[in-house]
This record gives C-alpha cells, structure tokens and sequence, in this order.
C-alpha cells in the first residue's frame, strides 16, 4: 500500500518522534490515513540498528499485549489483571536484554485499551529502554484522552494528517491534476488524503459524486466497478481477514453462493489474485501472500457492509450461513452465534452457547439479537437462557 504515498515534509518531521519517545499514541479517526502513512514512514526513515515489528489485527487487548509479548519476550503472555500476575511479568521485562532497540507499532482497534486501560502493560513496557511503543486509535475517550496528557505520552493527531491546501495542491499537481479540477477536488476532499486518492481514481473512470459521504465516494469508486469475483474476494477478506483454504471449502459448499458467484472461483489463489487486482485499482487493503491475511481499510470494511446489505436475501442468508461454520471452526463463539441468529437457525446458535464460555457483556453488544433469540428460538432451545443470564 506504499506505493505513491504522498508524506509532506511537516508531517515526516512530526513522525520522528516515535523513534525517540516511549510511547506515542497517533489518534486520527478511520480514512486519515494512519496505516498507511505510518507504514512507509517506517519503510523510508528506519534508522539503522533498530528493529520494527508491526502488530495487526487483534480484536482484543489481551491478544494485543500477547503478541507484543512474543516479540520481546519469545513467548506469549496474558494481560496482567492481578498483581501477581504483574509481579510474575515483571521479572520477565526487568531481565530482558534486547540486541538492538525495537520500535512496536500497535495497529490494532484495542491498542488504546491495551495500553491505556491496564496500565500494568505501560509500567511492564516502561521496564527496558530500548522499548519503543507506538499505538493507533480512532478517536480517544475522554478517559484515555486524560491518561495520555496525564502520562505525558507523546501525541500526534488528525491535524498532523489532514493537508493544508498547499500540500493538498502540491499532491495533486505531482499526480498531473491542476487548475480548476485540482481546486475541486482539493475542496471536496477536505485535506484528507484517502478521499483525495478517491477523488482521483473518480476522475480517472470519469465518474463525478457530489456530496461529501466518505462511503459514498468509495461505492461510486470500487464498488460499483468491480465484478462479482472482485466482490466475492473483497466480502471474504471483510468477513474473515484470512483467505484460507478451509474458507474456501465452507464457502463452495453453500449452493447458492456458488451458484451467484461461479463455481471456479472458490480457490484460495484466486481469491487473492482478485485482492491484488482491487488493489491495483486502489490501495484498500494489506495482504500477507504467504498466510493469506488479509487487513481491508476500516472505511472499506463499512461501505462493503451497505453495499452488501442490498444484495438479494438469500444471498446475504447464504453468506451468513458460511460465515457462522467459519467462525465456529475458529472457535470465534459470540460472532458465530449472531450469524446463526441472522439466518434463524436456532438450534446452531444454542449449541454455540452451550460450548463456549461468554459473558452476558457480549449479547449486551448485541441486545437486539439475545431478545429475538429468546423470543424467536424453539421450546427446545429455551433452556439456555437462564444458563446464559447466570453467566
């Protein structure tokens, strides 16, 4: 996704800063271009002698500060909630000694609750000098917003991203764009570089949006211009953030999902061939070739989601049912449960329950859902409800 980011000199000198403070939190809201900006920073101004691990797609704190663990320590750990497990940790961090200094950019939507939240994790990171922490986040709480001035942990913002129209002009002009049509864009945009790359790839198919909805302008500029082989490739990476051969299989085996989409395009390789070519088009996600991971811009993520919700019925029925067998291999319980919910299969999502541990939090995520479930689902299912109200 480097390739052709536009960094301004302000913001390049801003950056540095994450080499030489502990902690640095970059709070800017979905679209400002964080990742992205982030990631070739580090690819152009790595200093020699430090190392630079990124940490993506984690759902929780917990699993956030675990793989931060096994980069410095070897080994995966939980959050420290006790003190002794603090104490026990501790031991761990004080004896570390790092070959080289290392830079770890915490990309993930908890990255803010992993650090800020348990601040046993700040203390733990705070143990060794060459330990440097990097956190992204969408917009702080006011609780975290406090704890970071509070902590003094070095801040960059969404101001530090947004382009002042000079920059915005200058961006433009470098991609041949000027005069009139430059100054257009460079008002519709806003000073934000992902609307401007939309605004131009727009141009480019010669289509025109008037408005200013961000999900707006990425159906007008991807959406509504992929096939359905692009779309199916896009909706496995939104749903699943790893194209798999499992995934394939549990997808293939659902007939009216082969039956819309073609037979012979349920194939791992495929699949990814058809990111690569979305990406060709506009830089929307990140890809790891050998695993398969797949990380789709969050704005991406929202707009497939609208854009998918008026499919035919049974399509999105099928693609549900697809998804709760996958998030049910993976042991991913609370969303399988939801899925089986969308598509009423009652009896799928009470086994579900049965076999997992959730806490009442997690259907007070989803209210709505655990009423129709209690309301909707058969005698036999009943049950289970005192069960989960006792969790």
């Amino acid at each position: 996704m480097s390739k052709g980011v536009y960094i301004p000199r302000r913001l390049y000198e801003r950056l540095k800063c994450i080499y030489t403070e502990r902690f640095t939190a970059v709070s800017a809201p979905a679209g400002s271009g964080k990742t992205t900006v982030l990631r070739e920073f580090v690819r152009r101004s790595r200093p020699d002698g430090i190392s630079c691990r990124f940490v993506t797609g984690c759902a929780t704190a917990d699993a956030c500060f675990g793989r931060i663990c096994d980069i410095l320590l070897g080994r995966s750990a939980h959050l420290p909630v006790i003190n002794e497990d603090f104490v026990r940790l501790y031991g761990s961090f004080a004896e570390l000694r790092l070959k080289k200094p290392v830079l770890i950019v915490v990309d993930c939507v908890c990255a803010a609750e992993m650090l800020l939240g348990n601040l046993h994790c700040m203390e733990l990171l705070s143990v060794c000098d060459d330990i440097h922490i990097v956190i992204t986040c969408e917009d702080n709480s006011y609780f975290h917003d406090r704890l970071i001035h509070k902590l003094n942990i070095c801040e960059i913002l969404e101001r530090d991203f947004s382009l002042t129209d000079d920059e915005a002009m200058l961006y433009l002009e470098q991609r041949g764009v000027s005069g009139g049509i430059a100054e257009t864009i460079c008002r519709r945009s806003l000073g934000n570089i992902f609307r401007i790359r939309l605004n131009l790839h727009l141009l480019h198919i010669g289509t025109l949006v008037e408005g200013d909805d961000i999900l707006d302008l990425i159906t007008a500029a991807i959406l509504e211009h992929i096939d359905r082989r692009q779309l199916l490739a896009l909706l496995c990476a939104c749903a699943f953030e790893d194209i798999s051969d499992r995934m394939c299989s549990i997808m293939a085996a659902v007939p009216v999902l082969h039956e819309y989409f073609g037979e012979d395009c349920f194939e791992r390789r495929l699949l990814i061939e058809q990111l690569v070519r979305l990406n060709d088009i506009l830089p929307i996600s990140e890809i790891d070739f050998k695993s398969g991971a797949c990380k789709v811009h969050l704005l991406v993520k929202r707009a497939a989601y609208r854009y998918y919700n008026k499919l035919p019925q049974k399509l999105r029925l099928g693609m549900h049912m697809a998804v709760a067998k996958e998030y049910t291999s993976r042991h991913m319980a609370f969303e399988a449960f939801c899925n089986y919910i969308f598509i009423e299969d009652y009896i799928s999502a009470e086994r579900v329950i049965r076999g997992s541990q959730l806490s009442v939090y997690s259907f007070f995520t989803a209210k709505h859902l655990m009423y129709r479930f209690a309301v909707e689902c058969s005698l036999d299912c009943k049950p289970i409800i005192p069960v989960l109200l006792h969790e």
